[in-house]
């Protein structure tokens, strides 16, 4: 079955056809999406992420993992299945390592994920965060049940290409939300406090963060004491592919190109697309300025000391001398200081890593990065830089402590991750590691650049910053 339908491009003063293609291999049940369907996200709800993605007709599982994403320098390349991401207690970078495309995530932000793409997922900041992963597996691989995770029962895939939605919502103690019934069954996560599930065949699950649980129908979710952040995904109707047909040729003969036909029923690019010969190499074509001329060493074309090939293992630009611009190129930090060239401050301490060797360099004649000091114990945090309190004045010493030098101490007395030295600089209390009384350290705080160490409550909601992140809100939205 088919659906013929004649569009006109004025601008190109011609005419084409499109063919709305009901792909026969569908089982004869499928329903295509229609205009007057609703959306899956009720009330209160919004969908956080969704997309058209491709299903087969054998049997598929739905699973749920907690992951970790570590530090830029330390990420870890993850194989994606169909699904979804959600940050949690921290902001993560994904990065597609075919395209280069890259996805931010605060917390409690999701993606689409697709199955086959190869990704680098990584951590924003000093330390790592958390993730929580959303997938749909074929029931034929056996994946075992993630430590802490959840796998459901085995049903049959509905076949072809569906909407896909990841519904999200925020619940009050005794406060519900309904679901309408999915194609295949429904994926209830609770990612903060608890909540209750129930189906239209009177079953009741209840379910504390963390825990997931799929069911077939419609879906009732209630918050319990406490409320819930609760995440859902739906498998919505079979959405029609759309396939461009070229227009009759001149000599009247028949020009329409078969489905198939890849070259005649893609359109053309618009003028001035660039094209990569190898789709593998887009995540080399950034942003970044390569370095040109005729003494440029083709394998090594920003002239930081790595070849293309040291660069592509490190992930570090080949086009740019200096990735995480911290003021040392990306080879003398490999191989010179042995400083990370995908982290600006290597070991977290909130001196960036050339105002860690800022004397060493100052005396060979080297002048410090934009916005950098060239002093040791400064700080060079592009999220706080212009947040900084004026320094505090250095206590003369506590009782049963030492009393510590103003601007250039090392030693981290609290042990809250900021150096003493850094401490002063910006204000806060060496001696404290929450020097504001918000349930997170100043060390947290500062290095991952989510709020100020010297407010407790940055979003003025009424509730502290520590508490927001450790339940997964933003502590920089009142809203949540």
């Amino acid at each position: 079955m088919a659906i013929l339908r004649r569009t006109c491009w004025l601008r190109h003063g011609a005419c084409a056809v499109l063919l709305i293609a009901l792909a026969p291999a569908l089982p004869a049940f499928a329903r295509f999406q229609g205009p007057a369907d609703p959306s899956p996200a009720t009330g209160i709800a919004r969908v956080m992420a969704q997309g058209v993605v491709d299903l087969t007709d054998t049997q598929l599982v739905w699973l749920v993992a907690s992951e970790i994403a570590n530090p830029p320098a330390n990420a870890a390349e993850a194989n994606a299945a169909t699904g979804f991401l959600i940050a949690g207690n921290g902001a993560i970078i994904v990065e597609d390592l075919a395209s280069g495309d890259q996805t931010r995530l605060a917390g409690g932000e999701a993606m689409l994920t697709r199955d086959g793409e190869q990704e680098l997922r990584a951590a924003l900041g000093a330390t790592a965060a958390s993730y929580f992963a959303m997938e749909l597996h074929p029931a034929q691989q056996q994946v075992e049940k993630p430590d802490g995770g959840y796998l459901g029962s085995a049903f049959a895939g509905p076949g072809g290409r569906h909407d896909l939605d990841l519904v999200g919502v925020e619940l009050a103690a005794g406060q519900s939300i309904n679901i309408p019934a999915g194609v295949g069954p429904t994926l209830v996560l609770v990612t903060t406090g608890s909540a209750e599930v129930a189906t239209d065949k009177a079953e009741y699950i209840p379910l504390a963060t963390g825990e997931a649980h799929s069911v077939s129908g419609p879906v009732t979710v209630t918050g319990y004491d406490g409320g819930a952040a609760v995440a859902i995904a739906v498998i919505g109707p079979a959405v029609p592919r759309l396939v461009a047909i070229a227009p009759p040729a001149a000599d009247g003969g028949d020009a329409a190109a078969e489905p198939g036909d890849k070259e005649q029923s893609e359109a053309p690019p618009p003028a001035g697309t660039p094209e990569l010969a190898n789709p593998a190499e887009r995540r080399k074509d950034r942003t970044s300025t390569p370095v040109t001329g005729s003494s440029v060493d083709p394998n090594d074309p920003d002239g930081d000391g790595l070849t293309n090939a040291e660069e592509d293992d490190l992930n570090t630009d080949p086009g740019l001398s200096d990735t995480d611009g911290d003021g040392l190129n990306d080879g003398r930090e490999v191989k010179e200081f042995g400083t990370l060239p995908l982290a600006a401050d290597t070991d977290g301490d909130g001196v960036n890593d050339f105002d860690e060797f800022a004397d060493q360099l100052m005396a060979a004649g080297e002048t410090p990065p934009a916005g950098g000091s060239g002093q040791s114990g400064a700080s060079r945090n592009p999220v706080m830089v212009d947040q900084v309190p004026p320094a505090a004045q250095a206590p003369q010493g506590q009782p049963g402590q030492p009393a510590a030098q103003s601007g250039g101490g090392e030693g981290d007395s609290d042990g809250d991750g900021l150096s003493d030295g850094m401490e002063y600089e910006i204000g806060t209390d060496p001696f404290n590691p929450d020097s504001d009384s918000d349930n997170a350290t100043d060390g947290q705080e500062w290095n991952l650049g989510l709020t100020g160490p010297l407010n407790p409550d940055d979003d003025r909601d009424g509730k502290l910053d520590g508490d927001e992140i450790n339940a997964g809100t933003d502590p920089n939205d009142p809203s949540q």
